[in-house]
């Protein structure tokens, strides 16, 4: 009968324990960034009243964790940066523009690495407070945003270059919209562009070695889509009521693997802002309904991460009644799976919000559940 006690070193390629979750890397690789910027706003259509002159200023703080593998997508996706970002943003023209100070959730996505050398591409969304409004009294040059409450988008290219063990300078180049869907007019959106410099400080210890969690299984048959979504949106004048529009989607899905989705079907939709308007100007002449509803064609992609993930349509219009639009709409969305059974068919039930848009400029925000099965 003998026994020994010794120490051992080991990669985690030569072990079974590769389908389990780096254990060293939870709690790990917090990261806390701070980034100046400066740039202008894009004027994107001649209806845009406000002259923007001058530079816009930005201030970016941010918190982010770097991910080791703890779900299949960490690695799918080559071990993104996820986190929150506060914006605190001077717009040019700041009498009629003013400050806007926003938070964000956002992603970051490695499109290369090295010892010393990153670059990211990152995508976030969330909400802003701006102090200026359209006044119909005080000032009617902001023609620009309705309301102080907008969602804000941000698409981003950093540059990350290692100066010491935890600290990293970043370069970026940024370009953030804010909008609030038309929930109240005017509603043009007011895109910057900027530029930055700044500092990355880690606060933790990063692993060494990022362990891929094995692949979970995805159910790669065709799946039927049904959902439904509810809006509102300021219609026909500043300052009027807030109509509802109802949609109904039907559709088939397909996954490609365990991170990505293809999404096509057929939509409808009815605004009753539409129909009181019709109703209202041509008593007696057809229809309310019809001419208050739109048919489309939606093709889409979805990209996940576990239970959450971001979705893009495109819709061609079949059929817009009296009130028409372009010949397409694009619709952005994030989506969070409430409830899945049937392993093997793997069905769910699904909500979301969605942003939907006719070549950038936003007609509603609406609010989605649904089932696929």
């Amino acid at each position: 009968l003998s026994g020994s006690y010794t120490f051992a070193q080991t990669h985690w390629q030569d072990t079974l324990e590769m389908k389990k979750p780096n254990p060293s890397a939870f709690g790990k690789g917090w990261v806390i960034g701070i980034n100046a910027q400066a740039g202008g706003i894009l004027k994107h259509t001649v209806n845009f009243k406000p002259d923007p002159y001058g530079i816009d200023y930005a201030v970016e703080v941010s918190l982010h964790q770097q991910t080791f593998g703890a779900r299949a997508w960490h690695a799918k996706y080559h071990y993104p940066m996820w986190g929150a970002t506060l914006i605190l943003n001077q717009f040019s023209n700041v009498p009629h523009l003013g400050r806007s100070a926003a938070l964000i959730a956002d992603i970051q996505f490695p499109l290369f690495r090295t010892k010393r050398a990153k670059l990211y591409f990152g995508l976030g969304d969330g909400l802003a407070y701006l102090t200026n409004t359209y006044d119909a009294v005080n000032d009617t040059i902001n023609n620009v945003i309705g309301s102080h409450i907008n969602e804000v988008t941000q698409f981003k290219l950093l540059f990350n270059y290692r100066i010491s063990e935890r600290c990293e300078m970043r370069m970026m180049g940024a370009f953030t919209h804010y909008s609030n869907a038309r929930y109240t007019t005017p509603n043009l959106g007011i895109n910057v562009y900027t530029g930055g410099i700044g500092l990355q400080y880690y606060l933790t210890r990063v692993p060494a070695n990022f362990r891929p969690r094995w692949p979970v299984k995805r159910n790669l048959h065709l799946q039927k889509n049904i959902q439904v979504s509810y809006a509102r949106s300021e219609f026909a004048i500043t300052g009027g009521p807030k109509m509802p529009s109802y949609t109904i989607y039907m559709g088939l899905s397909k996954n490609l693997g365990y991170c990505n989705r293809l999404n096509a079907g057929l939509w409808y939709e009815y605004n009753k802002g539409e129909r009181i308007i019709y109703d209202f100007f041509f008593p007696s002449a057809g229809d309310g309904v019809a001419e208050a509803s739109r048919f489309a064609a939606v093709f889409g992609d979805e990209v996940l991460f576990g239970r959450f993930s971001i979705s893009g349509n495109v819709g061609l219009y079949l059929y817009q009644g009296i009130f028409r639009q372009f010949i397409s709409f694009q619709q952005l969305g994030v989506n969070y799976t409430l409830l899945r059974w049937n392993k093997i068919k793997q069905h769910e039930i699904y909500t979301g919000v969605r942003l939907k848009t006719h070549l950038g400029v936003a007609e509603y925000f609406d609010t989605m559940i649904g089932c696929r099965f």
